[in-house]
């Protein structure tokens, strides 16, 4: 299973998002990509979501780039599921 992380560039997303998920979420067989995790450079998300399982958008923050993706996403009938937080 691939699980793509997709997100706004706004926030600190390292530490608040991929940290956690890293420290958490740790199954054998589930391949977790978070798109900018060793960079900054540019990552080929539509290329990814053609072979990808499910995509977990973090969506507390408006994002054009975001909306994009998940276009391509529900284009492609990729799953998506969408967690916020009501503070950010």
């Amino acid at each position: 299973m691939k699980v793509y992380v997709a997100h706004t560039k706004d926030n600190n997303y390292v530490t608040e998002l991929y940290n956690p998920i890293r420290k958490h979420i740790n199954k054998e067989g589930v391949k977790i990509v978070l798109p900018h995790e060793y960079s900054e450079e540019p990552f080929n998300s539509r290329q990814f979501l053609k072979e990808c399982s499910l995509v977990v958008a973090e969506v507390s923050s408006p994002s054009t780039g975001l909306g994009i993706e998940l276009g391509w996403a529900s284009f492609m009938d990729v799953p998506i599921v969408c967690p916020y937080s009501m503070y950010a």
